[in-house]
């Protein structure tokens, strides 16, 4: 009888999840007198009890458990999990699937210590990951999401760096030609101040398809003027917070340190996703980061996949943002910068000033303004046509000779002959119109093969050429050496590579060219590659003259 009621004990307790298995009792000593059942081992399988059929039954159940002694009940194996291996890492996607099959699996089994040993598991894998040790689960997991946000800033900012320097090149190019323009129509706008209005000396030079000496009235060139500042304004306003961002976007690919506010900011985010999710998936979110599935490498349909935060929107918005620079001076609201700072140094002022002060931070503008622009125009260098030495070259008049004198050839008066011809006078170069001191030109790439620097400026020595230059150039195939003659000063050396436009050294009167009687010039020569033979100058310069060699306007620039 006292069996009966250990099994119906036993039947109730069954209900419980706990003894959803089986179970080894150890009945030895359990009643007086019961001798028979002592040490005797009862197995219950409580999975397998059917109560299908007691469906709508009414019935109840006493149990009277009386003096019975359980002191000797056996209960080692009560609530043991069953085993189950340990996350896995492997790397890719197939690891992360079998790693939340495994998580699923201890979900449904309940497996509580396993849950839990898995964030040591986890802590281990982040270690190893990163090379550093950790006191706890939640600092290894927080400084890995700052390390994951930091591989998605150096994999999505180089593309907004692209995009932005890009943009900052397209804005130089774009202000560079925009400061020219200003530069061209100052230069002109002070020539019609001297009254040089219809000799200009940028006659070479183009204002938007309209030569330079086409512009004859102060009124005309202010009215270009104020079109051309507009387009600077807007070029150099864009350019300007162009410039900037680009600063910043590239120096985010740089950043190292995890407390960086950028990194602070996406890991917080990176925080906010990962605590919105229960306690299981957020260790299936995590095994996932650690098993490499970033970003384009996503997970089926149904599992969670790790993110970036750091997406190049984000990065861009941030750096537009965070940029420096300020304001541009020409942006249109500079002014109440300028007025802020005013009153803020000046904090007792009555209200009643605001408008002469205001008065007073624009023309401050003003200042600051032309300043920045005369700034550029001053680191503007106008040069010549490529192919020319000077700007604007002009032919030099030589005695009774004129202006044909100074060209190439047989073409001086003297009581001589040349070419057969009596009275003709040969002259080897070209001589083009230089004052004294200026820049004189590269008129193409090349070597600078030779040169004498020896003349103090306007040192005179009858059939000298004085201080030069020559440069050896190869142009359609063939090869050629120019020479540049009578220099005050030379700025190159023998061995330097030269390009087309830059300077080599400044004009003068050097040699037989310091006769107060003769015109500073440059005394342009061309040999061929062996120099046997010299040649026309004039055939390699951009700038070409009518028959009574008088430049011709080509508008090169």
């Amino acid at each position: 009888m006292k069996n009966i009621y250990i099994f119906l004990l036993m039947l109730g307790l069954s209900q419980h999840s706990m003894f959803a298995q089986n179970w080894n009792f150890n009945w030895g000593g359990i009643g007086s007198g019961n001798t028979a059942a002592t040490n005797s081992i009862f197995k219950f399988n409580f999975n397998k009890l059917d109560f299908s059929k007691l469906k709508d039954a009414n019935f109840k159940i006493n149990i009277n458990l009386g003096n019975f002694d359980f002191s000797n009940l056996n209960a080692n194996n009560c609530c043991v999990e069953k085993p189950l291996v340990d996350i896995s890492f492997g790397y890719n996607i197939e690891a992360a699937l079998a790693a939340s099959a495994l998580i699923q699996q201890a979900l449904d089994d309940g497996l509580e210590k396993w849950f839990n040993r898995q964030h040591t598991v986890l802590k281990k894998e982040i270690e190893k990951q990163l090379g550093q040790s950790f006191s706890n689960y939640d600092d290894a997991r927080n400084t890995y999401f700052k390390y994951h946000e930091k591989i998605g800033i150096q994999k999505n900012h180089t593309s907004i760096e692209s995009k932005y320097n890009a943009r900052r090149l397209d804005g130089e190019n774009k202000r560079s030609i925009s400061v020219k323009n200003l530069k061209l129509l100052r230069l002109r706008e002070n020539e019609l101040k001297t009254g040089n209005i219809n000799n200009s000396s940028y006659g070479n030079f183009s204002y938007n398809g309209t030569s330079l000496d086409q512009i004859q009235s102060l009124s005309q060139l202010q009215s270009l003027w104020r079109n051309e500042y507009s387009t600077f304004s807007n070029v150099q306003r864009s350019y300007h917070n162009n410039y900037y961002t680009y600063l910043k976007i590239k120096s985010i690919g740089y950043i190292t340190n995890y407390n960086d506010p950028l990194v602070v900011a996406l890991f917080n985010k990176q925080l906010a996703n990962y605590n919105r999710y229960d306690r299981w998936k957020r260790l299936d979110l995590m095994q996932a980061y650690l098993n490499e599935i970033r970003p384009p490498l996503a997970l089926p349909s149904g599992y969670i996949s790790p993110k970036f935060y750091a997406t190049p929107q984000y990065l861009e918005n941030y750096a537009v943002k965070n940029r420096g620079g300020g304001k541009s001076v020409f942006d249109d609201d500079y002014v109440y910068i300028v007025f802020g700072n005013i009153i803020n140094s000046h904090f007792e002022l009555p209200q009643i000033y605001y408008n002469q002060f205001f008065h007073y931070a624009k023309e401050q503008t003003e200042k600051l303004r032309n300043n920045e622009l005369n700034k550029l125009l001053n680191e503007v260098e106008i040069k010549p046509c490529a192919g020319d030495p000077v700007i604007n070259p002009e032919i030099v008049s030589s005695g009774s000779s004129g202006k044909k004198g100074g060209t190439f050839g047989c073409t001086r008066t003297d009581k001589t002959t040349c070419g057969g011809v009596y009275g003709k006078k040969n002259h080897s170069g070209l001589d083009v119109k230089a004052n004294v001191n200026e820049n004189a030109f590269a008129m193409y790439s090349g070597t600078i093969s030779s040169i004498r620097n020896t003349f103090s400026p306007g040192k005179y020595k009858g059939n000298s050429y004085g201080n030069f230059v020559v440069i050896t150039t190869v142009i359609n195939g063939s090869t050629y050496n120019i020479k540049y003659n009578h220099l005050n000063s030379v700025s190159v050396t023998q061995g330097q590579t030269i390009n087309v436009g830059d300077i080599i050294g400044l004009t003068g009167n050097t040699g037989n060219a310091a006769d107060p009687d003769v015109i500073p010039h440059i005394h342009l020569q061309v040999f061929n590659s062996n120099w046997s033979q010299s040649l026309d100058p004039e055939d390699f310069l951009t700038t070409k003259f009518d028959s009574n060699y008088n430049p011709i306007s080509n508008n090169c620039q």
